[in-house]
Protein backbone atom coordinates (compact mmCIF):
# COMPACT_ATOMS: atom_id res chain seq x y z
CA UNK A 1 0.00 0.00 0.00
CA UNK A 2 1.37 3.71 -0.86
CA UNK A 3 1.83 5.75 2.15
CA UNK A 4 -0.61 7.87 3.43
CA UNK A 5 -0.34 11.47 2.88
CA UNK A 6 0.55 10.40 -0.87
CA UNK A 7 -0.97 12.80 -3.11
CA UNK A 8 -3.93 11.63 -5.32
CA UNK A 9 -5.03 13.21 -8.43
CA UNK A 10 -8.39 14.69 -8.72
CA UNK A 11 -11.35 13.24 -10.66
CA UNK A 12 -11.75 14.89 -14.05
CA UNK A 13 -13.93 15.43 -16.16
CA UNK A 14 -16.24 13.06 -17.93
CA UNK A 15 -15.54 11.81 -21.78
CA UNK A 16 -18.19 12.76 -24.14
CA UNK A 17 -19.05 9.92 -26.75
CA UNK A 18 -19.68 11.44 -30.07
CA UNK A 19 -22.68 9.76 -32.03
CA UNK A 20 -23.95 9.02 -35.34
CA UNK A 21 -27.26 10.84 -35.43
CA UNK A 22 -29.87 9.12 -37.62
CA UNK A 23 -30.26 11.18 -41.12
CA UNK A 24 -33.55 13.32 -40.78
CA UNK A 25 -36.22 12.47 -42.94
CA UNK A 26 -38.00 15.13 -45.30
CA UNK A 27 -41.25 15.43 -43.52
CA UNK A 28 -43.48 15.84 -47.32
CA UNK A 29 -46.47 15.40 -46.73
CA UNK A 30 -48.64 12.21 -48.11
CA UNK A 31 -50.41 13.77 -50.56
CA UNK A 32 -49.61 11.71 -54.25
CA UNK A 33 -52.76 10.69 -56.66
CA UNK A 34 -53.90 7.48 -56.72
CA UNK A 35 -56.34 4.84 -57.88
CA UNK A 36 -59.75 5.76 -56.40
CA UNK A 37 -62.05 3.50 -54.45
CA UNK A 38 -65.14 4.64 -56.01
CA UNK A 39 -63.76 2.71 -59.68
CA UNK A 40 -62.04 5.96 -61.13
CA UNK A 41 -58.36 5.52 -62.34
CA UNK A 42 -56.12 8.10 -61.89
CA UNK A 43 -53.90 8.78 -65.77
CA UNK A 44 -50.77 6.56 -65.06
CA UNK A 45 -48.18 9.04 -65.09
CA UNK A 46 -44.44 9.15 -66.96
CA UNK A 47 -42.03 6.48 -66.19
CA UNK A 48 -39.27 8.22 -63.59
CA UNK A 49 -35.67 6.89 -62.58
CA UNK A 50 -34.80 5.89 -59.23
CA UNK A 51 -33.39 9.27 -58.46
CA UNK A 52 -36.67 11.34 -59.26
CA UNK A 53 -38.42 8.13 -57.50
CA UNK A 54 -36.23 9.40 -54.34
CA UNK A 55 -37.26 12.84 -55.01
CA UNK A 56 -40.98 11.97 -55.41
CA UNK A 57 -43.63 13.70 -52.92
CA UNK A 58 -45.16 11.73 -50.86
CA UNK A 59 -41.93 9.72 -49.65
CA UNK A 60 -41.30 10.02 -45.94
CA UNK A 61 -38.36 7.74 -45.48
CA UNK A 62 -35.63 7.47 -42.21
CA UNK A 63 -33.06 7.03 -45.19
CA UNK A 64 -33.05 7.74 -48.84
CA UNK A 65 -34.40 4.97 -51.12
CA UNK A 66 -37.84 3.54 -53.26
CA UNK A 67 -40.76 4.62 -52.45
CA UNK A 68 -42.82 1.70 -53.96
CA UNK A 69 -43.09 -1.45 -51.54
CA UNK A 70 -44.28 -5.07 -52.72
CA UNK A 71 -47.14 -6.39 -50.37
CA UNK A 72 -46.62 -7.02 -47.38
CA UNK A 73 -42.65 -6.71 -47.44
CA UNK A 74 -41.04 -3.86 -45.80
CA UNK A 75 -38.57 -1.80 -48.74
CA UNK A 76 -34.54 -2.45 -49.37
CA UNK A 77 -34.15 0.80 -47.20
CA UNK A 78 -35.57 -1.03 -44.34
CA UNK A 79 -33.67 -3.92 -44.45
CA UNK A 80 -30.94 -2.11 -44.35
CA UNK A 81 -32.41 -0.06 -41.03
CA UNK A 82 -33.50 -2.64 -39.88
CA UNK A 83 -30.09 -4.42 -39.47
CA UNK A 84 -28.72 -1.25 -38.20
CA UNK A 85 -30.99 -0.66 -35.83
CA UNK A 86 -30.79 -4.34 -34.61
CA UNK A 87 -27.07 -3.95 -34.03
CA UNK A 88 -27.66 -1.26 -31.92
CA UNK A 89 -30.18 -2.49 -29.77
CA UNK A 90 -28.63 -6.01 -29.44
CA UNK A 91 -24.90 -5.36 -29.90
CA UNK A 92 -24.19 -1.71 -28.86
CA UNK A 93 -26.97 -0.80 -26.71
CA UNK A 94 -24.83 0.97 -23.91
CA UNK A 95 -23.53 3.41 -26.52
CA UNK A 96 -26.54 3.66 -28.00
CA UNK A 97 -28.12 4.39 -24.66
CA UNK A 98 -25.28 7.26 -23.78
CA UNK A 99 -25.89 9.04 -27.12
CA UNK A 100 -29.65 9.32 -27.49
CA UNK A 101 -30.07 10.34 -23.94
CA UNK A 102 -28.80 13.48 -25.50
CA UNK A 103 -30.82 13.41 -28.85
CA UNK A 104 -33.87 12.63 -27.38
CA UNK A 105 -35.69 13.24 -24.08
CA UNK A 106 -37.76 11.91 -21.96
CA UNK A 107 -41.81 12.01 -22.47
CA UNK A 108 -40.61 13.71 -26.25
CA UNK A 109 -42.90 12.33 -28.82
CA UNK A 110 -41.30 10.61 -31.42
CA UNK A 111 -43.14 9.29 -34.70
CA UNK A 112 -42.86 6.57 -37.05
CA UNK A 113 -39.80 6.27 -38.98
CA UNK A 114 -39.72 3.11 -41.13
CA UNK A 115 -43.10 0.21 -41.63
CA UNK A 116 -41.46 -3.18 -41.02
CA UNK A 117 -44.33 -5.28 -41.65
CA UNK A 118 -48.15 -5.19 -42.16
CA UNK A 119 -51.10 -7.88 -43.00
CA UNK A 120 -52.14 -5.88 -45.71
CA UNK A 121 -52.90 -2.45 -47.15
CA UNK A 122 -55.61 -0.96 -49.58
CA UNK A 123 -52.51 0.71 -52.42
CA UNK A 124 -49.32 0.43 -52.81
CA UNK A 125 -49.51 4.61 -52.19
CA UNK A 126 -52.54 6.02 -50.98
CA UNK A 127 -53.69 4.40 -48.24
CA UNK A 128 -50.51 2.19 -48.34
CA UNK A 129 -48.93 0.98 -44.60
CA UNK A 130 -46.68 4.06 -45.66
CA UNK A 131 -48.76 6.54 -44.90
CA UNK A 132 -48.39 6.09 -40.86
CA UNK A 133 -44.69 7.31 -41.13
CA UNK A 134 -44.03 10.83 -39.29
CA UNK A 135 -46.81 13.13 -38.14
CA UNK A 136 -50.14 13.24 -38.41
CA UNK A 137 -51.32 14.82 -41.66
CA UNK A 138 -55.15 13.63 -41.69
CA UNK A 139 -55.94 14.18 -37.95
CA UNK A 140 -58.14 15.82 -36.56
CA UNK A 141 -60.35 15.09 -39.71
CA UNK A 142 -62.69 12.10 -39.86
CA UNK A 143 -62.94 10.43 -43.07
CA UNK A 144 -62.14 7.52 -45.70
CA UNK A 145 -59.08 9.75 -46.32
CA UNK A 146 -56.25 8.46 -48.80
CA UNK A 147 -53.57 9.83 -46.41
CA UNK A 148 -54.22 7.18 -43.63
CA UNK A 149 -53.49 3.20 -43.95
CA UNK A 150 -56.64 1.06 -44.71
CA UNK A 151 -56.21 -2.97 -44.64
CA UNK A 152 -57.27 -4.55 -47.55
CA UNK A 153 -58.52 -7.36 -46.00
CA UNK A 154 -61.16 -7.21 -43.65
CA UNK A 155 -60.81 -9.74 -40.88
CA UNK A 156 -59.52 -9.86 -37.62
CA UNK A 157 -55.87 -10.51 -38.00
CA UNK A 158 -54.87 -7.30 -39.47
CA UNK A 159 -51.67 -5.21 -37.72
CA UNK A 160 -49.12 -2.82 -38.21
CA UNK A 161 -45.22 -3.51 -37.00
CA UNK A 162 -43.05 -0.16 -36.73
CA UNK A 163 -39.85 1.50 -35.54
CA UNK A 164 -38.58 4.68 -34.46
CA UNK A 165 -35.44 6.15 -34.85
CA UNK A 166 -34.59 6.17 -30.88
CA UNK A 167 -35.29 3.15 -28.54
CA UNK A 168 -36.83 4.47 -25.34
CA UNK A 169 -38.48 2.48 -21.81
CA UNK A 170 -41.76 2.96 -23.71
CA UNK A 171 -44.43 4.93 -21.65
CA UNK A 172 -47.38 5.96 -23.97
CA UNK A 173 -48.26 5.18 -27.65
CA UNK A 174 -50.72 7.40 -29.32
CA UNK A 175 -52.72 5.75 -32.15
CA UNK A 176 -54.25 8.58 -34.65
CA UNK A 177 -57.48 6.66 -35.31
CA UNK A 178 -58.90 8.44 -38.64
CA UNK A 179 -62.28 6.34 -39.75
CA UNK A 180 -64.03 3.82 -37.81
CA UNK A 181 -62.02 4.05 -34.57
CA UNK A 182 -61.74 1.62 -32.00
CA UNK A 183 -60.28 -0.99 -33.94
CA UNK A 184 -57.14 -1.36 -32.30
CA UNK A 185 -57.58 -5.04 -30.05
CA UNK A 186 -53.21 -5.08 -29.05
CA UNK A 187 -50.85 -2.87 -28.39
CA UNK A 188 -47.29 -4.89 -27.96
CA UNK A 189 -43.65 -3.67 -28.03
CA UNK A 190 -40.47 -5.77 -29.07
CA UNK A 191 -37.98 -5.58 -26.05
CA UNK A 192 -34.07 -5.18 -26.35
CA UNK A 193 -34.49 -8.82 -25.20
CA UNK A 194 -36.39 -10.35 -28.44
CA UNK A 195 -39.48 -10.58 -26.28
CA UNK A 196 -42.99 -8.82 -27.71
CA UNK A 197 -44.33 -7.38 -24.98
CA UNK A 198 -48.35 -6.36 -24.71
CA UNK A 199 -48.50 -3.34 -23.24
CA UNK A 200 -52.52 -3.23 -23.64
CA UNK A 201 -55.34 -5.38 -25.13
CA UNK A 202 -59.19 -5.92 -24.86
CA UNK A 203 -61.53 -9.20 -25.94
CA UNK A 204 -64.02 -6.75 -27.44
CA UNK A 205 -63.31 -3.63 -30.00
CA UNK A 206 -65.40 -1.05 -31.39
CA UNK A 207 -66.33 1.11 -33.93
CA UNK A 208 -66.40 5.12 -32.69
CA UNK A 209 -67.70 7.25 -35.62
CA UNK A 210 -65.48 10.20 -35.28
CA UNK A 211 -61.12 11.02 -35.33
CA UNK A 212 -59.76 10.16 -31.94
CA UNK A 213 -56.24 9.86 -30.30
CA UNK A 214 -56.20 6.41 -28.78
CA UNK A 215 -53.41 6.44 -25.63
CA UNK A 216 -55.05 4.08 -23.44
CA UNK A 217 -53.03 2.99 -19.76
CA UNK A 218 -50.78 0.12 -20.32
CA UNK A 219 -51.94 -3.26 -18.19
CA UNK A 220 -48.19 -4.90 -18.40
CA UNK A 221 -45.97 -3.87 -15.67
CA UNK A 222 -43.13 -5.20 -17.57
CA UNK A 223 -40.84 -2.13 -18.53
CA UNK A 224 -40.35 -2.06 -22.43
CA UNK A 225 -36.74 -0.64 -23.69
CA UNK A 226 -37.65 -0.63 -27.30
CA UNK A 227 -37.64 1.06 -30.71
CA UNK A 228 -40.46 -1.57 -32.14
CA UNK A 229 -44.09 -1.18 -32.00
CA UNK A 230 -46.87 -3.42 -33.13
CA UNK A 231 -50.73 -2.93 -33.14
CA UNK A 232 -53.10 -5.89 -33.84
CA UNK A 233 -56.62 -4.65 -35.48
CA UNK A 234 -60.03 -6.18 -35.69
CA UNK A 235 -62.01 -4.62 -38.62
CA UNK A 236 -65.10 -6.71 -38.03
CA UNK A 237 -66.69 -5.10 -36.01
CA UNK A 238 -66.63 -2.14 -38.42
CA UNK A 239 -67.31 -4.44 -41.28
CA UNK A 240 -64.88 -2.23 -43.54
CA UNK A 241 -62.04 -0.69 -43.42
CA UNK A 242 -60.53 1.19 -40.19
CA UNK A 243 -57.97 3.70 -40.96
CA UNK A 244 -55.34 5.17 -39.37
CA UNK A 245 -53.10 8.55 -39.49
CA UNK A 246 -49.95 8.12 -37.14
CA UNK A 247 -48.81 6.40 -34.13
CA UNK A 248 -46.93 8.30 -31.75
CA UNK A 249 -43.88 6.84 -28.85
CA UNK A 250 -43.26 8.16 -26.00
CA UNK A 251 -40.69 6.95 -23.22
CA UNK A 252 -37.95 7.50 -20.97
CA UNK A 253 -34.71 7.71 -22.01
CA UNK A 254 -32.02 5.32 -19.98
CA UNK A 255 -29.24 8.11 -18.43
CA UNK A 256 -25.69 7.53 -17.01
CA UNK A 257 -24.61 8.67 -13.76
CA UNK A 258 -21.98 8.54 -11.41
CA UNK A 259 -21.76 8.50 -7.91
CA UNK A 260 -22.36 12.11 -6.39
CA UNK A 261 -22.23 11.31 -2.58
CA UNK A 262 -21.13 8.41 0.00
CA UNK A 263 -23.46 7.94 2.63
CA UNK A 264 -21.81 4.87 4.25
CA UNK A 265 -19.08 2.83 4.42
CA UNK A 266 -17.67 -0.09 6.51
CA UNK A 267 -13.65 1.22 6.68
CA UNK A 268 -10.85 2.96 4.80
CA UNK A 269 -7.59 3.06 4.59
CA UNK A 270 -7.01 6.90 4.77
CA UNK A 271 -9.16 9.80 4.72
CA UNK A 272 -8.08 10.91 1.22
CA UNK A 273 -6.10 8.48 -0.01
CA UNK A 274 -8.13 5.08 -0.59
CA UNK A 275 -10.65 7.01 0.95
CA UNK A 276 -14.80 6.08 0.24
CA UNK A 277 -14.35 9.90 -1.43
CA UNK A 278 -12.76 8.34 -4.16
CA UNK A 279 -15.77 6.32 -5.62
CA UNK A 280 -17.08 9.87 -6.32
CA UNK A 281 -17.22 10.96 -10.43
CA UNK A 282 -15.68 9.06 -13.30
CA UNK A 283 -13.35 6.63 -13.46
CA UNK A 284 -10.01 7.95 -13.10
CA UNK A 285 -7.94 4.61 -12.02
CA UNK A 286 -9.36 2.03 -14.85
CA UNK A 287 -8.32 0.75 -17.17
CA UNK A 288 -4.54 0.64 -14.78
CA UNK A 289 -4.65 -2.24 -12.20
CA UNK A 290 -2.96 -2.42 -9.15
CA UNK A 291 -2.67 -0.76 -5.64
CA UNK A 292 -3.27 3.06 -6.53
CA UNK A 293 -4.33 5.57 -3.94
CA UNK A 294 -7.39 7.16 -6.16
CA UNK A 295 -9.43 4.03 -5.63
CA UNK A 296 -10.81 2.81 -2.26
CA UNK A 297 -9.66 0.38 -0.01
CA UNK A 298 -10.91 -1.10 3.12
CA UNK A 299 -8.63 -0.71 6.26
CA UNK A 300 -9.95 -3.88 8.21
CA UNK A 301 -9.87 -7.54 5.70
CA UNK A 302 -12.62 -9.41 6.35
CA UNK A 303 -16.35 -10.49 4.50
CA UNK A 304 -17.73 -7.82 6.04
CA UNK A 305 -17.01 -4.84 4.00
CA UNK A 306 -19.40 -2.26 2.00
CA UNK A 307 -19.96 0.77 0.79
CA UNK A 308 -23.34 2.68 0.63
CA UNK A 309 -23.81 6.03 -1.91
CA UNK A 310 -25.94 8.24 -3.82
CA UNK A 311 -26.25 9.29 -7.18
CA UNK A 312 -27.78 12.58 -8.14
CA UNK A 313 -31.45 11.64 -9.97
CA UNK A 314 -33.67 8.66 -9.03
CA UNK A 315 -34.02 5.95 -11.48
CA UNK A 316 -35.22 2.43 -12.69
CA UNK A 317 -32.22 1.00 -12.40
CA UNK A 318 -30.99 -0.97 -14.98
CA UNK A 319 -27.68 -1.75 -14.62
CA UNK A 320 -24.54 -0.90 -12.01
CA UNK A 321 -21.14 -0.81 -13.71
CA UNK A 322 -18.48 -1.45 -10.77
CA UNK A 323 -14.82 -0.04 -12.02
CA UNK A 324 -12.54 -3.02 -9.77
CA UNK A 325 -9.12 -1.57 -9.87
CA UNK A 326 -7.00 -4.40 -7.30
CA UNK A 327 -7.93 -7.58 -6.84
CA UNK A 328 -10.91 -8.00 -8.96
CA UNK A 329 -14.00 -10.15 -7.61
CA UNK A 330 -14.20 -9.44 -4.09
CA UNK A 331 -18.25 -8.04 -4.74
CA UNK A 332 -20.31 -10.14 -3.43
CA UNK A 333 -23.89 -8.57 -3.57
CA UNK A 334 -25.21 -5.39 -5.31
CA UNK A 335 -28.64 -3.62 -3.38
CA UNK A 336 -30.47 -0.53 -4.02
CA UNK A 337 -33.13 0.99 -1.65
CA UNK A 338 -36.35 1.42 -3.29
CA UNK A 339 -38.25 4.85 -2.77
CA UNK A 340 -40.53 2.26 -0.69
CA UNK A 341 -37.53 2.02 1.87
CA UNK A 342 -36.46 -1.45 1.24
CA UNK A 343 -33.31 -3.15 0.38
CA UNK A 344 -33.84 -5.08 -3.05
CA UNK A 345 -30.72 -7.16 -3.71
CA UNK A 346 -30.23 -6.74 -7.22
CA UNK A 347 -27.31 -9.38 -7.96
CA UNK A 348 -25.46 -11.37 -5.39
CA UNK A 349 -23.18 -14.76 -5.04
CA UNK A 350 -21.65 -16.95 -2.53
CA UNK A 351 -18.47 -17.59 -3.77
CA UNK A 352 -16.20 -14.77 -4.66
CA UNK A 353 -12.43 -14.31 -6.31
CA UNK A 354 -9.23 -12.68 -6.52
CA UNK A 355 -8.88 -11.29 -10.46
CA UNK A 356 -5.27 -9.67 -11.05
CA UNK A 357 -6.52 -7.16 -13.86
CA UNK A 358 -8.84 -4.27 -14.24
CA UNK A 359 -12.32 -4.85 -14.89
CA UNK A 360 -15.67 -3.08 -15.50
CA UNK A 361 -17.79 -5.30 -13.32
CA UNK A 362 -21.40 -5.08 -14.52
CA UNK A 363 -23.15 -8.49 -13.91
CA UNK A 364 -26.67 -9.54 -15.20
CA UNK A 365 -29.05 -9.04 -12.17
CA UNK A 366 -31.19 -11.73 -11.04
CA UNK A 367 -34.08 -9.99 -9.20
CA UNK A 368 -36.67 -9.11 -11.16
CA UNK A 369 -38.32 -6.77 -9.05
CA UNK A 370 -37.95 -3.48 -10.24
CA UNK A 371 -35.99 -0.73 -8.53
CA UNK A 372 -36.45 2.80 -8.50
CA UNK A 373 -33.55 4.28 -6.79
CA UNK A 374 -30.47 6.74 -6.24
CA UNK A 375 -29.17 5.08 -3.47
CA UNK A 376 -26.97 2.07 -4.15
CA UNK A 377 -24.61 -0.71 -1.80
CA UNK A 378 -21.86 -3.17 -2.39
CA UNK A 379 -21.23 -5.96 -0.26
CA UNK A 380 -17.61 -7.05 -0.58
CA UNK A 381 -15.53 -9.60 0.72
CA UNK A 382 -11.60 -9.47 0.92
CA UNK A 383 -10.90 -12.75 2.53
CA UNK A 384 -10.24 -14.53 -0.58
CA UNK A 385 -7.90 -11.95 -1.95
CA UNK A 386 -6.43 -11.82 1.62
CA UNK A 387 -5.33 -8.54 1.52
CA UNK A 388 -7.25 -5.05 -0.37
CA UNK A 389 -9.60 -4.53 -2.80
CA UNK A 390 -9.91 -1.35 -4.70
CA UNK A 391 -12.87 0.18 -6.54
CA UNK A 392 -12.38 3.33 -8.56
CA UNK A 393 -16.04 4.34 -9.50
CA UNK A 394 -19.19 3.14 -9.78
CA UNK A 395 -21.65 3.84 -12.59
CA UNK A 396 -25.09 3.86 -12.58
CA UNK A 397 -27.44 3.28 -15.75
CA UNK A 398 -31.35 3.61 -15.55
CA UNK A 399 -34.60 5.45 -16.69
CA UNK A 400 -36.13 8.62 -15.22
CA UNK A 401 -39.94 8.67 -14.76
CA UNK A 402 -42.79 5.83 -13.69
CA UNK A 403 -44.77 4.32 -16.11
CA UNK A 404 -47.75 6.21 -15.59
CA UNK A 405 -45.34 9.19 -15.80
CA UNK A 406 -45.39 10.77 -12.26
CA UNK A 407 -42.66 11.90 -10.27
CA UNK A 408 -40.91 9.59 -7.49
CA UNK A 409 -37.91 11.22 -5.10
CA UNK A 410 -35.78 10.16 -2.56
CA UNK A 411 -35.11 11.66 0.62
CA UNK A 412 -31.54 12.35 -0.42
CA UNK A 413 -28.52 13.06 2.17
CA UNK A 414 -28.42 16.83 0.95
CA UNK A 415 -24.94 17.50 2.48
CA UNK A 416 -23.45 13.97 1.13
CA UNK A 417 -21.68 13.67 4.48
CA UNK A 418 -20.02 10.17 4.69
CA UNK A 419 -20.15 8.08 7.83
CA UNK A 420 -18.17 5.47 8.90
CA UNK A 421 -19.92 2.11 10.35
CA UNK A 422 -16.92 1.25 12.45
CA UNK A 423 -15.19 4.64 12.62
CA UNK A 424 -18.31 6.79 13.75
Amino acid sequence: MMPLGTTGMNRGSGKVLKCLIPPGRTGNDRRGTGNNRDGTVVPPGPMQTPAELRQRTGCRRWCPGECRQSSGKANPCWYRLNLRMKLLLLGSVTVLLVCSSSALKTGEVQWVSGVIRYSSQYGTDNWSAQQILGVPDVYPEYGDIDRAWAPHVIDANQFLEFQYATPVYVTKVDVYETYNAGGVKAIKCLDVSGTWITLWSTPQVSVIKSARIFSPSFTSTIPCFSNLIRLDIDCTVANTWVEIDAVGLRGSVEEGQWVSGVIRYSSQYGTDNWSAQQILGVPNVYPTYGDINRAWAPHVIDANQFLEFQFATPVYVRKVDVYETFNAGGVKAIKCLDVSGTWITLWSTPQVSAIKSARIFSPSFTSTMPCFSNIIRLDIDCTVANTWVEIDAVGLRGYVGTQDGTKNEHALNKEGAATAADES
